[in-house]
């Protein structure tokens, strides 16, 4: 599951290098969300292993999040604050310029809850392998998330 989002225009450069490693990819099935809420649903695509969804209602993206092997996402705090809830790893790419996902990114990787990497150099068969290194997001009750994230995100 590719989310893909941010200011334009990384948001398109972005979202059209992944359709590039998409291509070249062996994975069986792989869904990219355009993050597009005013464009219509669903966008029919050359390569078969591929769906595309330009916005999808919080229930069916959840049920997505759930069921994934693998997310590729920015790492902004909502973001973030779901994956921790849903007990997901993801694969991390900070928005360029945004120095607050930058970090929170590099804290989680050095902590092993996700893996950070960089549009410039970004390897999806690579990053996926690196994913199974990860660790389990710790289990609590909702209200205990924000405390968590926090002592996750701090510097000692």
């Amino acid at each position: 599951l590719v989310l893909i989002s941010g200011p334009e225009p990384a948001r398109t450069r972005w979202e059209t290098h992944i359709l590039q490693e998409a291509a070249r990819l062996p994975y069986q099935q792989m869904v990219l969300l355009r993050g597009l809420p005013g464009e219509a649903s669903r966008l029919r695509h050359s390569n078969e292993r591929l769906t595309i969804h330009n916005h999808l209602p919080a229930h069916a993206l959840n049920t997505l999040i759930g069921k994934s092997r693998a997310i590729i996402c920015r790492a902004g705090y909502s973001t973030i604050m779901d994956l921790m809830v849903m007990g997901k790893s993801a694969i991390m790419v900070p928005t360029p310029g945004q120095p607050e996902q930058e970090y929170l990114a590099r804290r989680l990787d050095n902590k092993h809850l996700a893996v950070v990497r960089y549009t410039e150099l970004f390897d999806i068969q690579q990053a996926v392998l690196a994913l199974k290194h990860c660790n389990p997001w710790p289990r609590g009750s909702y209200v205990s998330w924000h405390e968590r994230f926090n002592s996750l995100t701090q510097e000692k």
